[in-house]
């Protein structure tokens, strides 16, 4: 395992611990049936198994140049020695591709909890259908891409590969746009029920934004390598689950005597009118308390 994969590993491993607790208090009793059960515990324990135990390749883009008339990327796999013998050429395709399918897995898991969210700040109106149809296309994509891309890709002696930009470009901007979609309407909400109301709205808003920063925040022509995004998605989604099952509900008895979660209050918010959602929401929902926790991103007021 090469240093990089190896401090990412132990860096989520790490903020898995962190957490751990809660996790045993507020996702292992779930019900089977409970959708955030097992998108927790994918996102959690896939992306720790793949850091650990696959052969921990990734890529870097390390220039972005013109061939004729289309734009290039050229994308080293940095894992294959450089004195591994010709046949380190065989196991080019498979490092190459093994680290997008797993973070588009782990992605993929996350948008799911986005858009369950979503849905859950409009309820009686079929977003998850719309929304779900945006997910379902970007992976299409990633895989029409990878079907037409992988099979010609020629690699060099050291595993450098140029393959076009435009398909990756494509693949970007339809998820861009569904997670663009997802934060406008987490922010109209918010707006509609007022700036210093309904704080569980505030809360959906916020996860949102820090998801949308990891998904989106590296910069398009040097991502950092993919097993830290890799990491940095799985702590994201495992926190945006977690936050909202730690919300103490009005009426809920002493700790530990009642499952903290938000679904319900979000849909009874949400279907008040504009004229009296703020007045309700400020008047039934004291702010919400949180348990101590430690802090991934220490002394942020990440909630």
């Amino acid at each position: 395992m090469d240093l990089s994969s190896l401090g990412a590993a132990v860096l989520l491993l790490y903020e898995h611990l962190l957490t751990l607790d809660h996790e045993l208090k507020y996702i292992w009793p779930k019900p089977n049936t409970a959708m955030t059960k097992w998108l927790y515990l994918f996102i959690r324990y896939f992306s720790i198994i793949t850091l650990l135990c696959v052969p921990p390749a990734y890529m870097r883009v390390h220039t972005l140049t013109p061939a004729g008339r289309s734009m290039q990327i050229m994308i080293r796999v940095d894992t294959i020695p450089p004195d591994a013998g010709t046949q380190r050429l065989r196991h080019c395709r498979g490092h190459l591709v093994w680290p997008l399918v797993a973070t588009q897995c782990i992605l993929s898991a996350i948008e799911l909890v986005l858009v369950w969210r979503v849905q859950a700040l409009y309820p009686g109106r079929p977003l998850y259908l719309i929304l779900g149809v945006v997910v379902v296309a970007e992976v299409i994509t990633l895989v029409v891409d990878a079907a037409l891309l992988v099979p010609g890709i020629h690699y060099n002696p050291i595993c450098e590969v140029h393959v076009s930009i435009w398909p990756i470009a494509a693949y970007g901007i339809i998820a861009l746009t569904a997670q663009s979609a997802v934060l406008a309407m987490c922010v109209a909400k918010r707006a509609q029920l007022g700036w210093t109301a309904a704080p569980l709205v505030s809360l959906v808003m916020r996860d949102g934004m820090l998801a949308y920063i990891a998904i989106f925040g590296e910069p398009p022509l040097s991502p950092p390598p993919l097993p830290w995004l890799l990491a940095a998605l799985a702590a994201v989604g495992c926190r945006i689950i977690m936050n909202l099952q730690r919300v103490k509900l009005p009426g809920a008895g002493p700790e530990g005597t009642e499952e903290a979660t938000a679904w319900h209050e979000l849909g009874s918010l949400t279907t008040l009118n504009t004229a009296t959602a703020a007045t309700v929401a400020s008047a039934s929902a004291p702010p919400c308390t949180h348990e101590r926790r430690a802090s991934f991103f220490p002394n942020h007021g990440y909630v």
